[in-house]
């Protein structure tokens, strides 16, 4: 009998646990999320009001898939009902092959990118599932600003005044400011320069 009651109380801790890590995140305030996809980037930002931002999606090939494995599941930990916007650094598998597995599990309000307009069938497909899923899409250029809830973003990079301007999709990077209060948290994507 003390067996079954010790059994019985470990299962129930089990699930107390469980239920307890299903929970959405209810801290006020910003929460900064990097997530862990293998090569490339993913983060993921939830404003003081629960908007959802993606900065990066990580990558994708025949056998793994960042946004499926990884992305989607954390949005879905956190009860997260779709992304106010997701930023997509440049147009490199580790950066953006993962977008497709959130879209199809997620809405996205609009993806802010480079806008460098390569002939690459990554991008290209990138911009056809954008258009086929009617997601608004705008190009990032220095001196962009907006804000998300009370989360302030400055683009500070790409300025296709510049004279390397397409030369390098590294160096075509969105370099994206994000503030709240005293907080500031820059992203750079694969920037060097």
């Amino acid at each position: 009998r003390r067996w079954s009651l010790a059994l019985a109380a470990v299962v129930w801790g089990l699930l107390l646990v469980e239920f307890g890590a299903a929970v959405p995140h209810r801290t006020p305030g910003l929460a900064l999320h990097f997530l862990d996809v293998g090569q490339g980037d993913a983060a993921l930002l939830r404003t003081p009001r629960g908007h959802w931002v993606l900065i990066d999606a990580g990558p994708a090939t025949e056998r793994s898939d960042a946004g499926r494995r990884v992305i989607a599941p954390f949005l879905a930990q956190h009860r997260a009902p779709g992304l106010a916007l997701a930023v997509i650094s440049h147009a490199h598998l580790d950066h953006l092959g993962g977008l497709r597995g959130v879209v199809d599990r997620y809405p996205v309000a609009r993806v802010l990118e480079p806008g460098a307009l390569i002939g690459d069938s990554l991008y290209t497909g990138f911009l056809d599932l954008l258009a086929e899923r009617d997601i608004a899409w705008t190009a990032a250029r220095d001196g962009m600003t907006f804000t998300v809830d009370s989360v302030r973003f400055r683009v500070l990079h790409p300025d296709a005044r510049w004279a390397e301007w397409q030369s390098d999709v590294n160096e075509d990077s969105v370099v994206l400011l994000a503030e709240y209060g005293r907080f500031r948290a820059l992203f750079v994507g694969d920037a060097g320069l």
